[in-house]
């Protein structure tokens, strides 16, 4: 899966932070291996920039946790971010992390049985920093 985070005037500061985020989350440590996905860097630019966070999930009960602490990510951010996973050629918005939302989700996604499975309780704590971080 693919998660990636647009925030209106941040760029690729709000993807860096959800990863940052995910990283210092228990229940994703866990249960899930999120990593950096780079774009292709323009010609003449020093360097790729941060495009999105792939994330491998063990079992259908991670993803529970996974829009948990999205969610939690969120909650402490600007309305403003938009969060989405998208498998394949689906994506779908994470916007809270209700056991029927994870449900929908995990329908979108093509993933069967996520509603009996999820776990959307805390998602292992504030995360690192302050100040929307």
């Amino acid at each position: 899966m693919v998660v990636s985070s647009t925030d209106p005037g941040e760029g690729e500061k709000s993807t860096a932070s959800l990863l940052k985020w995910l990283s210092y989350d228990s229940a994703v440590r866990r249960h899930c291996r999120p990593a950096p996905v780079y774009a292709r860097p323009e010609a003449g630019a020093m360097g790729s920039t941060l495009d999105a966070i792939s994330v491998v999930i063990q079992d259908v009960s991670a993803l529970g946790g996974l829009a948990a602490a999205i969610a939690g990510w969120r909650e402490l951010r600007r309305r403003s971010a938009t969060v989405r996973i998208t498998r394949g050629d689906t994506a779908v918005a994470i916007e809270r992390a209700s056991p029927r939302h994870v449900a929908d989700i995990a329908e979108a996604l093509g993933i069967p049985d996520a509603a009996d499975t999820a776990d959307t309780g805390p998602a292992g704590g504030p995360g690192p920093g302050t100040g929307g971080e």
